[in-house]
């Protein structure tokens, strides 16, 4: 009985554990927002790399860049900085 109800209890912690967690990673889908060339703006965080800025309007640079998301294939183009790495490419031809 003690072993039935320990099970139990191991698996509903379990299931509840589960939910949180798939909870906690659900973004709601946020959306990227336009800049003037480039498709994207914001910045991305890597825990190795740091702070990414996607477009020269997040970054306050003088030097136009930014990164394109062609919405008919899915692909990325263009490029990003970062201040510990530099520029980051997301062309398909520097890879």
């Amino acid at each position: 009985m003690q072993k039935r109800f320990f099970n139990l209890f191991a698996g509903i912690i379990t299931l509840g554990v589960i939910f949180c967690f798939a909870f906690l990673m659900y973004d709601g889908g946020q959306s990227v927002r336009a800049g003037s060339g480039e498709n994207t703006s914001g910045y991305g965080w890597s825990e190795n790399i740091g702070w990414i800025s996607f477009n020269n309007l997040s970054g306050g640079s003088v030097i136009n860049y930014g990164v394109n998301l062609s919405l008919d294939t899915g692909i990325f183009s263009g490029y990003a900085w970062s201040d510990n790495i530099g520029w980051i490419s997301f062309n398909e031809s520097d890879l």
